[in-house]
């Protein structure tokens, strides 16, 4: 076998049908699939990004990013849908007001999928605290504080999955 650069793919039987190249012999295109498995991870556009009209610059970003939303929806929190996405966080002193601030507004929450999605969004997002998250993530560029920071993410495959399943039955 015998790939050009352009992409043509030359396939030979034999060190004999490997001199026919060299006269003039017609390869062919193939394209080649990549065996790496898609995830998929859980996207939430919290109160604040939805009321500053965010959701479609969050979208086109996710998009530049090589992944695709494949479902998403607009809705109003309940105070118990909340505390089940953010059980993780049960305890700690900025969970009451966490949970307080997802259900002032609507948000937006998303599937979305591709290559390395989980570790992908956490680079497209940001450290929580957008203050010292870089410029050129969604946190750095439109973030307040480290509860408005406009969106969250799954940060690992098992979080995402169990979050996909409140939202996404």
């Amino acid at each position: 076998m015998f790939v050009r650069k352009d992409g043509t793919v030359y396939f030979f039987c034999s060190s004999k049908c490997e001199r026919n190249f060299g006269l003039g012999r017609k390869g062919r295109k193939v394209k080649w699939v990549s065996r790496e498995k898609t995830e998929r991870t859980f996207v939430m556009i919290k109160p604040d990004g939805v009321r500053a009209g965010l959701v479609d610059e969050v979208r086109s970003r996710i998009q530049k990013a090589g992944l695709r939303v494949v479902a998403s929806k607009r809705l109003k929190l309940s105070r118990e849908l909340a505390e089940q996405l953010y059980s993780p966080h049960k305890g700690k002193p900025f969970f009451d007001d966490l949970v307080k601030f997802v259900c002032s507004g609507e948000v937006e929450v998303m599937v979305v999928e591709g290559k390395k999605a989980v570790s992908k969004m956490r680079e497209l997002i940001g450290p929580t605290d957008p203050s010292k998250a870089p410029k050129g993530t969604i946190r750095g560029d439109f973030g307040k504080s480290i509860t408005e920071n406009v969106i969250h993410a799954a940060d690992s495959r098992e979080n995402a999955e169990r979050e996909l399943s409140l939202f996404f039955k």
